[in-house]
């Protein structure tokens, strides 16, 4: 029992022994542009509605203490009222 033991601790130690070794002798490919870059990065699909432009503006309306989007040229706006005024808030983005 203790032979067949020996044995797969010898086979087991052999096999990480080759694996070390060929980690060694062919390293990973180069990353090309940035080190931080993510293999699947170059399968990114393009967005669909960048094109897209609501031509609307943010405004704050004091008497209901809400923001609101209101037409405007070059501008994209998305508005989220709370329950409460001090969590609303608008983000105007230019397109």
């Amino acid at each position: 029992m203790r032979k067949r033991f020996a044995v797969v601790v010898a086979r087991c130690f052999v096999v990480v022994a080759v694996l070390t070794l060929l980690a060694l002798i062919a390293p990973a490919s180069a990353p090309t542009g940035s080190p931080y870059a993510s293999a699947l990065s170059g399968l990114a699909a393009t967005p669909l509605l960048a094109a897209h432009c609501e031509n609307r503006a943010c405004s704050f309306n004091g008497s209901t203490l809400k923001y609101t989007c209101v037409t405007s040229s070059g501008t994209s706006c998305a508005a989220y009222n709370s329950k409460y005024p001090v969590a609303s808030k608008c983000i105007e983005t230019a397109c």
